[in-house]
């Protein structure tokens, strides 16, 4: 699920977020006449042990996402770049040409400080060409702007199983960075587990969870087929919906002035998702190599979620329970979602993207999870390996019903908090269902989209005709042959993150609890199904330890 690798200054390891840690002597690596880097060369975080994917075809096993032998070598003064390399290898990773024909990735970013303390986010180069794979396997270059946010590194060609990549580089453009020859870097190569979600038509809406519709008919879901605006009006070629009121909100009947614009990702143009919520070990590694900008954000959230304790001070904070999910603090749970995101180089999900993400392009079932029906897992569980790497259901694992983390399953409706992430995932099925119908997997093999933590998304938002010219500096508003839109609410635009310092100014009122200034999908541990539906959301809700974070990107 996450890895990461560190190149250090300091002659002592301490160890942060390891199960099974090997330690070898520290080396001293001399770049050029005046580039020093000290690193051990042999030193492996196999992080989070055990974590199991659901793939639709295939059984699933750990997936032990590890980065190590990293260096930075081919140091070019004059082009002002170095190559970072290293070896990246998961399990039970897939890429398949039918059915979903998708696969899995790691995203993988670096974070580094000259020396300052101050972690930063590298930037890399644009091009794919610049950097280099093996046989085997491919990169994309994610950019934002000008700058190399990280790279996606995947399969080249169809196939399953383990692999192992070895000598990746990744050029560091550091003059971009504003880096000097002479300086000396400790840098942090971190790699998250990601799904990719192809191109293509979806629908939105299951005639039941009363969201969205089409146009003339609430109880028709409505078709996404391009990035284009979306018309809302009450014709069967619009979209509309019953959950707001007021005017200019797409009430049943309103006018069709009103659009949802292209530059809200809709969800047909092809993105990534994070294979897993984000767990506590992710987030105390995160707090390590730089976290929020705000130290009040720096804290785990234990009174309201037991399963989630945290000791020591940065940068050695530890998570006692590292493979479970995060659940961010009563009253900043949008914020601690918006940090990590931005720190990561990704972004939220749009509410569209989510019901993508969870049923594909397959016409929807009322009231269906993210598993494709409406049929859940109704007993309390029993948990072997409480709390560990290999925390799993031991009695009530469900073979005919998805399997999910929510008040009713979980153990005796007592323990209060999330489970390990990917946990209904198994190595072998029995039962009469499919493998992701038990494991709880989204169409396409996206794990823990229902229960367990919820999972914030920026709530469709229409923009109306507006009357006159918009203000200087307004951010709320598209032009469409000379007439002008706003939006009554929100305005997200799916920005990427910047790495740190904050985040872009389209998120901005998503960090809000207020309603319908973000919704929160798929529902959590404490919840009861009324909100676990694909096309359902919670709103405003502001109970810590069950809002969750997962992130998206736009594919390159």
């Amino acid at each position: 699920m996450y890895a990461d690798r560190q190149l250090l200054l300091i002659i002592f390891w301490r160890p942060i977020l390891t199960a099974r840690p090997r330690i070898t002597p520290l080396s001293f690596s001399r770049l050029s006449p005046n580039v020093h880097i000290r690193h051990d060369p042999m030193k492996h975080r196999p992080i989070l042990a055990c974590l199991l994917a659901a793939v639709m075809i295939q059984p699933v096993l750990a997936n032990n996402i590890a980065v190590s032998n990293v260096s930075i070598t081919d140091q070019d003064s004059v082009t002002k770049t170095a190559n970072i390399v290293f070896d990246l290898s998961w399990e039970n990773s897939w890429r398949l040409t039918t059915g979903p024909a998708n696969w899995d990735a790691a995203w993988v970013f670096v974070k580094y400080h000259n020396g300052d303390g101050v972690w930063r986010h590298a930037k890399l180069m644009t091009t794919a060409v610049s950097h280099f794979v093996p046989t085997g396997a491919s990169l994309s270059v994610g950019a934002t702007g000008s700058n190399g946010m990280g790279a996606f590194i995947y399969r080249s060609a169809a196939g399953s199983g383990n692999v192992a990549y070895s000598g990746i580089k990744l050029k560091w453009h550091y003059g971009a960075d504003n880096i000097l020859d002479s300086a000396i870097i400790t840098a942090d190569v971190q790699a998250i587990e990601m799904v990719y979600v192809p191109e293509g038509s979806y629908y939105v809406g299951d005639a039941t969870s009363g969201t969205w519709c089409r146009g003339d008919s609430q109880g028709t879901p409505f078709p996404v087929t391009s990035t284009q605006d979306i018309q809302v009006g009450n014709t069967a070629g619009e979209i509309n919906t019953a959950r707001w009121s007021g005017s200019g909100a797409g009430t049943p009947g309103s006018t069709s002035t009103g659009i949802v614009p292209a530059e809200f990702p809709n969800g047909y143009a092809a993105f990534y998702c994070m294979k897993y919520e984000v767990s506590q070990g992710q987030y105390a590694r995160y707090i390590n190599t730089g976290g929020s900008q705000s130290p009040a954000l720096q804290y785990f959230y234990s009174d309201y979620n037991i399963g989630q304790v945290a000791t020591g001070s940065v940068p050695n904070v530890t998570a006692t329970s590292p493979d479970r999910a995060y659940g961010g603090l009563a009253g900043n749970n949008n914020q601690h979602t918006l940090h990590y995101l931005n720190w990561a180089g990704v972004r939220p999900m749009s509410e569209f993207e989510y019901e993508k993400a969870c049923r594909g392009p397959v016409f929807p079932v009322a009231g269906e999870f993210a598993w494709g029906t409406a049929v859940v897992a109704n007993l309390a569980y029993t948990l072997s390996g409480f709390g560990t790497a290999t925390e799993a259901v031991s009695a009530n694992y469900n073979e005919n019903a998805g399997n999910a983390w929510y008040s009713t399953t979980k153990v005796n409706n007592f323990i209060i908090g999330s489970c390990r992430v990917g946990m209904f995932a198994k190595s072998a099925y029995a039962g009469s269902t499919p493998p992701r119908i038990q494991s709880g997997s989204s169409y396409w093999g996206i794990l823990d989209l229902t229960g367990n933590v919820a999972e914030l998304a920026a709530p469709v938002n229409f923009a109306t005709q507006y009357g006159g010219t918009p203000s200087t500096g307004m951010e709320n508003y598209v032009q469409r042959s000379g007439t002008y839109y706003t939006y009554t609410s929100t305005y997200f635009r799916g920005s990427h993150g910047t790495g740190g310092g904050g985040y872009p100014v389209d998120w901005g009122l998503l960090a809000s609890d207020s309603t319908y200034l973000s919704v929160w999908k798929g529902g959590s541990w404490i919840d009861n199904l009324s909100s676990h539906a694909v096309s359902s959301s919670l709103t405003a809700f502001g109970a810590g330890g069950v809002k969750g974070i997962r992130g998206v990107r736009a594919a390159p």
